[in-house]
């Protein structure tokens, strides 16, 4: 005769139910294990991207120049950029000068400036992505208070794991540009619309 257990179930029935959650919550974890670069590489660009859309704002809202700087990884590791207040216009940090440089400018943890793997066009074919991941000149832009950059360019980011010393997958690989009238796009790698006849690359 069968033992009854909670609410007359059987043992049997409990250890079904007991193993069926089990396997249910192991999918999920994996689930979200795998999910967790996108998340943390799609938080990195929307972050960046209005970072720099409020930059472009304060350079117009004060009639100064705002400067943006994307640095390689420090010490630590960490991928970081800085937003400065250019009070007097001259390109350099002064001491009466704000340098907006607190952790919401890191980048998330295993996540980096870079690009998954060499010879990928950039989002608009004008040549391949660098390993550092920074298209600015000098690796930085400034916004002017026209609203305007003092020029274009694009950043790359992407987890670690997927970068050209590890899986080298482009599955999670984000950008963004900045392009000469202000405008701040974000891009998805897609090499199914590459058309570099027409300066598309393989972005979307």
């Amino acid at each position: 005769m069968n033992k009854k257990g909670i609410k007359g179930f059987t043992m049997i029935e409990i250890i079904i139910v007991v193993v069926i959650i089990g396997l249910v919550a192991g999918i999920a974890m994996f689930n979200l294990i795998n999910m967790l670069p996108k998340f943390r590489v799609n938080n990195a660009v929307r972050t960046l991207a209005s970072n720099l859309q409020w930059a472009r704002l304060k350079a117009v809202s004060e009639n100064n120049n705002f400067i943006v700087y994307f640095y390689s990884p420090d010490a630590n590791n960490i991928y970081r950029y800085e937003i400065l207040d250019d009070d007097d216009n001259d390109g350099t940090k002064d001491p009466t000068e704000t340098l907006y440089d607190a952790e919401r400018y890191h980048l998330p943890s295993g996540i980096k400036f870079g690009r998954a793997k060499s010879g990928v066009k950039r989002t608009t074919c004008g040549g391949t992505i660098d390993s550092d991941g920074i298209h600015f000149t000098g690796d930085k832009v400034t916004f002017t208070p026209t609203g305007r950059p003092d020029k274009n360019g694009s950043v790359y980011l992407i987890p670690e794991d997927d970068d050209e010393d590890h899986d080298q997958k482009t599955i999670h690989w984000r950008a963004i540009s900045v392009t000469t009238n202000g405008r701040i796009k974000t891009w998805i790698y897609d090499a199914s619309v590459e058309n570099c006849s027409n300066g598309q690359g393989p972005w979307k």
